[in-house]
């Protein structure tokens, strides 16, 4: 494997003076970030399995419907713990004590929150002024307590980057609940109950699946302090509530103003972009997220090494995301018509538009791993507050100009949160906008190669009138060898390496691939 793919995936400093515990760290860090990529890509490629069958057989306003639902449960979700699990992950010393109380409070507060649901389900139905929403919203309440009572396990996993078991966790539950159950009930004209039923059972599953990886038996231990370290978890999870809160907001407030002002339809258009828009984010966004969150706070008291960890995270993620970001907008005709079929065409634009967006998407997740393993839970939350006024200007205001205007203003914030949160890590690690610049350089090299040789090759095909997947095939097949065309072509700008290097790992990777096959 090359070297500058080793460290795409672990996506962390090379070794110093301290190898030993650093080079442990690095191996875990890979490790987890393995798991958990494999798991968010096998779930994105199950998701959209999902989305291409349920698209012909569930309309666009029941997607907006439960689009909505979930945007209110996953708001409900943020006061359902106040932290308690990135509190836990963060820490570098973490007591029993500390465990008990956090299972208490996400407990209690997951029976809170389910009540307080159900009963304002019909002030929130009237509001939106879609009487379904009510019935959705009272069944989907049930997930609360579950989730409550699995948040202790889930952070502890995620603070030993014990990925594997949750992204088993993952796979399955999805699996099951969508893959099986959603589209069974979806092919048999269930509509939104399909839905409903298949978010139930993946929670279900993964629920138990957490508590059986990592059961509570701290909760067998007699311990004391309970009220000084229920203070000093709520000091920090006040802060990552606040931060979570705003950049919730900041996420899902484009959908309530659009389904408020534009309708169900019109949000169930806009969610199908932006589904199909933000999977790179999803895919690594997400797991930057947890896996560097983990192994940076770690590190959180070695600046220079995180601070070269930043820099090539940022470095290898827009090389990877800036590529394809390219690749999406010119042939988003084409992945609609295959994806969502003929009958979504109304898609194309608002997925062009949020397909510019999707570098900053995904790499300022990197900035919030950073900041949040540094301690700074509050100059993080102020930015996302900001954040949230960024999409809701843009989003109202836009509006105006229909669902491709709200697009283009949801862009617009996203691009100027990123530059935010990129300088405000440029301040905390001392780094140089040239430095910063540099590290952008391979994506924007990539991404105008990219712009140049498939524009041209969709220009040329596209006329000859094959169907919208060969377009696809044909065109993503030349997209791969363009971009290794000019990673051969410039190495040292591209992934740090010389080109007799590139060749001789090349070679070793093929001879490995060569070995396996004959054995």
């Amino acid at each position: 494997m090359l070297p500058s793919v080793a460290r795409i995936l672990t996506l962390m400093p090379a070794k110093s003076d301290n190898h030993v515990s650093e080079a442990g760290l690095t191996r875990r860090t890979r490790k987890g970030f393995l798991w958990a990529f494999t798991g968010t890509g096998l779930q994105n490629v199950i998701q959209m399995v999902v989305l291409v069958v349920l698209a012909r057989f569930v309309g666009a306003e029941e997607f907006g419907l439960i689009n909505l639902a979930l945007v209110i449960v996953s708001f409900s979700t943020l006061f359902a713990s106040i932290g308690v699990g990135p509190a836990i992950i963060q820490r570098k010393e973490i007591q029993t004590v500390d465990l008990q109380v956090s299972f208490f409070i996400s407990s209690m507060l997951g029976v809170v929150v389910a009540a307080t649901l159900w009963l304002s389900s019909d002030l929130l139905a009237d509001f939106f002024k879609m009487p379904q929403l009510a019935a959705v919203l009272g069944i989907l309440a049930l997930v609360f307590p579950l989730n409550g009572v699995s948040i202790v396990s889930e952070a502890l996993l995620q603070r030993e980057l014990k990925f594997r078991q949750l992204s088993l966790s993952q796979i399955v539950s999805y699996t099951a609940g969508y893959g099986i159950v959603g589209i069974t009930l979806g092919v048999y004209g269930y509509g939104i109950w399909a839905l409903l039923t298949a978010h139930l059972v993946q929670t279900a599953i993964r629920f138990t699946m957490l508590i059986a990886a990592q059961p509570p038996r701290f909760l067998r231990e007699k311990t004391s302090g309970h009220v000084q370290a229920a203070k000093s978890l709520l000091k920090f999870g006040g802060g990552a509530t606040i931060d979570s809160l705003s950049n919730y907001l900041a996420v899902q407030s484009d959908n309530l103003i659009i389904g408020r002002g534009l309708g169900a339809a019109a949000l169930g258009l806009y969610g199908r972009a932006y589904q199909l828009a933000v999977l790179p984010a999803t895919l690594l966004g997400q797991v930057l997220d947890k896996v560097l969150f983990s192994s940076m706070s770690k590190l959180q008291d070695d600046l220079q090494q995180l601070k070269a960890s930043y820099i090539r995270s940022i470095s290898y993620t827009s090389l990877l995301v800036a590529p394809i970001s390219v690749i999406c907008y010119l042939l988003a005709s084409e992945i609609v018509a295959v994806v969502l079929g003929s009958g979504w065409t109304e898609v194309v634009i608002p997925f062009q538009i949020l397909c510019i967006g999707m570098l900053f998407r995904t790499t300022y997740k990197i900035s919030n791993s950073l900041v949040l393993a540094r301690g700074y839970v509050y100059k993080r939350a102020s930015r996302q507050v900001l954040y949230v006024l960024f999409v809701i200007s843009g989003a109202v205001i836009g509006m105006r100009w229909g669902l491709s205007g709200a697009a283009y203003g949801v862009l617009i914030a996203i691009s100027l949160h990123y530059f935010n949160m990129l300088y405000l890590c440029k301040t905390i690690l001392s780094c140089t906008w040239r430095e910063l610049g540099k590290a952008h350089l391979p994506a924007l090299l990539g991404s105008a190669w990219m712009l140049i040789g498939l524009y041209a090759v969709t220009e040329a095909i596209r006329p000859l009138g094959w169907v919208s997947f060969v377009n696809l095939v044909v065109s993503g097949i030349f997209a791969i060898v363009w971009f290794a065309v000019v990673v051969l072509l410039f190495p040292k700008v591209m992934v740090h390496t010389s080109r007799t290097a590139l060749r001789s790992k090349m070679q070793q990777v093929l001879g490995k691939v060569r070995r396996k096959r004959q054995a």
